[in-house]
């Protein structure tokens, strides 16, 4: 089963994005700021597969922030950012945490968007998660860097 995680500071939409992504039988995971998605992210027990995350959150870390620290952690994971805010009206800093992340893994879908559109994307962007071949870990990586290790 994949496991989402769920980076929104407005409550309904949390709910509501929430609601359609376990109604496809995904793990999910919900957090209302960048450092909780974060602390969630380091549970040994699973790995992000997918990080559904607004642009901009209330607190000091945004949504971009939080997705080049968890691309560095899970360096397959797949960053679909969900925000009403056009890119050209992002921050310098969220714009330039873009060029941090692979180019591949990420996707923005501009609210307000269709249900179906969203969950297609996130269908999509799940099957493109793909784990790390075993033979790029050593015995001396931390499993806290290994995705296989959680």
């Amino acid at each position: 089963m994949k496991n989402v995680l769920i980076l929104e500071d407005d409550n309904a939409n949390l709910g509501i994005l929430a609601a359609l992504l376990r109604s496809k039988d995904l793990n999910v995971f919900t957090a209302t700021t960048a450092l909780e998605a974060l602390n969630i992210a380091q549970d040994q027990r699973w790995s992000v597969d997918l990080l559904v995350a607004d642009v901009r959150l209330k607190g000091a870390l945004s949504g971009p922030d939080a997705a080049v620290a968890l691309a560095h952690r899970v360096p397959s994971v797949q960053i679909l950012f969900v925000t009403g805010l056009p890119f050209n009206d992002w921050d310098e800093h969220d714009r330039m945490s873009l060029g941090l992340l692979p180019p591949d893994g990420v996707v923005l879908l501009e609210k307000p968007f269709f249900p179906a559109t969203f969950e297609n994307l996130v269908e999509n962007l799940l099957m493109r998660a793909t784990p790390l071949p075993e033979h790029l870990f050593s015995e001396t990586t931390s499993p806290s860097l290994n995705p296989r290790a959680r």
